[in-house]
């Protein structure tokens, strides 16, 4: 009933990731059991990179929807609760993606940079952002192009409080 619902007639912004949300639904109709070996990890390698480029625009969003407060104007509630209402989705994953999307925001710009770019994924952000407390941000900040070029194209193992929920390593 809520699920994205909105009042006004649609930017073009939310037109565009329909659009690619549309062009999602269909992809996962493809039936990787009948994909050749190397074209299963050209699809992966490309799902990831538009995971990439989502992750940081509904980072984007929610950073300044919660900037603005408009949830809490429009809804009554703060970003998180809102977006878990309406994307049907834990409290708490919302609220951490928000609080994430804020950080980085608003302590490590050259964090949100390279996110934007595509060259760290969200799970980099959020190891940043947690490392980054509000005493050591501006030594983050000013670390952050070779804390990043470090980062970059290196797997995130488990850090601070969410890791692996499974206990299984990738394979």
């Amino acid at each position: 009933e809520h699920m994205f619902a909105t009042e006004l007639s649609p930017a073009p912004e939310v037109g565009l990731v329909a659009q690619i949300g549309e062009l999602a639904a269909k992809a996962v109709r493809v039936d990787a059991r009948l994909v050749a070996d190397s074209d299963l990890m050209a699809l992966t390698l490309e799902i990831t990179k538009a995971r990439r480029a989502l992750d940081a625009t509904e980072a984007h969003a929610l950073a300044e929807l919660d900037v603005r407060g408009a949830a809490e104007i429009a809804a009554g509630m703060r970003t998180g609760a809102w977006l878990a209402r309406e994307a049907h989705e834990p409290v708490a994953a919302a609220r951490h993606r928000v609080r994430v999307a804020r950080a980085v925001r608003a302590l490590l710009p050259f964090v949100d940079d390279a996110f934007t770019e595509g060259r760290i994924s969200f799970e980099h952000v959020r190891v940043f952002v947690e490392i980054a407390n509000q005493r050591i941000a501006p030594a983050i900040a000013e670390l952050a192009p070779s804390l990043v070029d470090l980062a970059e194209g290196h797997v995130v193992r488990t850090v601070g409080t969410r890791g692996s929920r499974s206990g299984m390593p990738a394979r």
